[in-house]
């Protein structure tokens, strides 16, 4: 039945057995049309089971929604017989194989989703065939009747399901409404550029009718302002060119096909879906509007997911950067510096080391040696492969600089597609990796010099777009880096400026083994709230993605982690407002495994905590989300590492105390949630 209902939401983008229940009703309005339907996801899942296809796809509906919607259509145009049972069990096999064979081809070489491409296909092949065959004639008046435009505008809704009328319509935005407001409200634009159109021309072309034209005004908008591109202000705007440029094409294609006997279909949709995708992924990464990799299982959910991960990790740089650096150094020259950093390389970055009187040299700094950063290890930012070397240059002795390599010695890596780091003026011969070879986070490139235009020893730091040497700048940021003041502060995302003492996260080893949960490690934990005490058992898995989660053993629950070399970090929870893993993610969402004393500040969504209503998924398309904002700080008490965390706010919605034992990981956790006090406290 889970498989059948996600069958028909499918069509609609996601999965939710109510919503594929409600979608089934709107089919059976009109029961020749969607008994048909049903006989085709049925007789498809079957096909997909015996051929031994994805399960996480069967169970997903891929295998069955292009069938379903090719039965509908062909129920529309023929009355029920034995031949047709024949065909549809013929076609339904057919679906599934060019599901497969479509969808494997364009994801695999182009990175595009099949869509409906499979229906169109199979239904072209059908439609016209299957009237050649004896015991099958064409309907005299369709089962469900053409709806002139702007008689029934909700007549659209229900042409995508092939059952064109106010009843089966209403059903369908009914399930839009109860999957997603958002889609409902592309779905709404989609609808009401489709009735402008209809409006402005002066007739529908041969082969073409305002429905058709209707439902691929919608689908083209739900796909591109809310599904496949993250939602927003300029996704609205895509939703309309989309909608806009798929009721041409409507028009546009009508007349050919029709001399070749075809039907538009949803044709229009996937060519302008498909085509828009392809074209968008040539942009950067930041580009509005921003391309969703992999859709979750709602707008909101992907709105969400994105605008939260933006708060807490930033998204200047689409990976995550170390400083390239060990111990703590000082920012000399920042982003549009006073010295080189202008123009096209305006994001660059210099940095040296102070002794603890904040002196950049020992004795009067006149020879290399003098200088405290000569000579320190310079380090990979993150896993990439060595494109460019330079070696030999010498030194410059102290005031003078090498215009003719003003790059000096230096090694550049890629890290990903049009993303290329750059840590320049090295030391001669001491460079230790080789073009070609592929680097680890941290791992050592060379040492600091003063090769090139370096008047001092320096290090010199850029991202750029290409591998040629002295190209223009990116903006850069580094993660989980922390910043020397009077308070030792550690900020997702930051680019030091000028003055700025940073250092990467000096790691307590003892910290990263506790709290590294590998797969299979349970926890026995035992909650008390009020004067209920309960007793649950934690178990860490790993998926073949390789994300990790920690699950509760019997109960509802999942916390998606990881423990990094350098911080422990909660991704999301799904699951009941209480138990084990909710007290867990409120209280220790980020923890730089670090045995120093450390803040930072983290967010936590809104929406996990509850109390979130359906107007904010709507407000998330132009604003921020409900985040709570929470301030931690880390200390040692008793030789334990004691993490506390309060909401800013006059009267914090949330305080916790976690103490953690170096040998065990969590110790205890005292969490007052609205008032609520809850104690968690890790047997195992």
């Amino acid at each position: 039945m889970r498989r059948l209902l996600h069958s028909y939401s499918a069509v609609l983008f996601c999965q939710s057995q109510p919503v594929g229940a409600l979608l089934l009703l709107a089919t059976m309005i009109v029961p020749e049309v969607g008994i048909s339907g049903l006989y085709w996801v049925l007789a498809s899942l079957g096909f997909a089971t015996a051929l031994g296809l994805d399960r996480d796809a069967l169970e997903a509906g891929t295998w069955s929604y292009s069938a379903l919607l090719t039965g509908l259509l062909l129920g529309a145009w023929y009355p029920w017989s034995w031949t047709l049972a024949a065909v549809g069990l013929v076609g339904s096999l057919a679906s599934v194989l060019l599901q497969a064979a479509l969808g494997g081809v364009l994801r695999t070489h182009l990175g595009l989703p099949a869509l409906s491409l499979p229906f169109v296909g199979l239904s072209w092949m059908l439609l016209g065939g299957t009237a050649q065959l004896a015991g099958v004639e064409l309907r005299a008046e369709r089962a469900w009747g053409l709806v002139e435009a702007g008689e029934d505008l909700l007549s659209g809704f229900g042409a995508i399901f092939a059952v064109p009328n106010m009843v089966s319509g209403g059903l369908v935005l009914v399930s839009l409404l109860l999957w997603s407001r958002i889609a409902a409200v592309h779905a709404l634009i989609g609808l009401g550029v489709g009735a402008v159109l209809n409006t402005v021309l002066r007739g529908m072309p041969l082969g073409l009718d305002a429905l058709t034209l209707s439902f691929n005004c919608i689908f083209t908008s739900i796909a591109l302002g809310s599904i496949f591109v993250l939602p927003g202000a300029s996704s609205l705007l895509l939703s309309v060119a989309g909608a806009l440029l798929a009721g041409v094409v409507s028009v546009g294609i009508a007349r050919p096909l029709t001399a070749m006997g075809l039907s538009p279909l949803a044709m229009p949709f996937n060519l302008v879906v498909l085509g828009s995708l392809y074209a968008l992924a040539f942009r950067r990464a930041d580009a509005q509007p921003r391309l969703v990799g992999v859709p979750g299982p709602s707008p909101e959910a992907s709105l969400r997911s994105f605008q939260t991960r933006q708060r807490r990790f930033g998204v200047r740089v689409p990976i995550r950067l170390r400083l390239p650096f060990r111990g703590v150094w000082v920012c000399t020259q920042g982003n549009n510096g006073a010295h080189t950093h202008q123009g096209l390389w305006a994001d660059g970055l210099d940095f040296e080391v102070v002794d603890a009187e904040g002196k950049r040299h020992s004795n009067a700094g006149s020879k290399l040696t003098d200088w405290h950063c000569y000579g320190l290890p310079v380090c990979a930012p993150a896993v990439g492969t060595v494109v460019e070397v330079v070696d030999g240059l010498p030194d410059n002795t102290i005031g003078n600089v090498d215009t003719l390599s003003p790059w000096g010695n230096l090694v550049i890596l890629q890290h990903g597609p049009a993303l290329f780091s750059v840590v320049a003026h090295l030391q001669p011969r001491s460079i230790r990796v080789k073009k070609g070879e592929v680097v680890s986070d941290g791992q050592e490139l060379g040492r600091c010099g003063s090769s090139g235009r370096s008047p001092v020893p320096h290090l010199h730091f850029q991202l750029q777009p290409t591998a040629a040497i002295g190209d223009r700048t990116l903006p850069v940021a580094f993660h989980g880096t922390v910043r020397l003041g009077e308070v030792a502060e550690v900020c997702a995302e930051y680019c030091p400026k000028e003055g700025d003492k940073v250092s990467n996260v000096q790691v307590d080893p003892a910290l990263v083994r506790a709290l590294a949960l590998p797969p299979s490690r349970k926890l026995s934990t035992v909650l008390r709230k009020g004067e209920e005490v309960r007793s649950e058992e934690l178990l860490s898995e790993v998926d073949s993605l390789g994300s990790r989660s920690l699950v509760s053993i019997g109960r509802p629950g999942r916390l998606w982690f990881d423990s990094r070399e350098d911080t422990f970090v909660c991704y999301h929870y799904e699951g009941p407002k209480e138990g084990a893993l909710f007290v867990i993610a409120c209280a220790m969402s980020r923890l730089p495994l670090c045995g120093s004393r450390l803040q930072w500040t983290d967010h936590l969504d809104a929406r996990q905590l509850g109390g979130v209503g359906w107007w904010e998924d709507l407000r998330g398309l132009v604003l921020p989300p409900s985040n709570l904002a929470l301030r931690y700080s880390l200390t040692e008490e008793d030789g334990a590492a004691v993490l506390r965390a309060s909401s800013e706010e006059p009267n914090p919605r949330i305080v916790s105390k976690t103490t953690l034992s170096r040998q065990r990981g969590i110790e205890r956790i005292q969490l007052r949630l609205d008032g609520v006090e809850m104690e968690l406290q890790c047997l195992s």
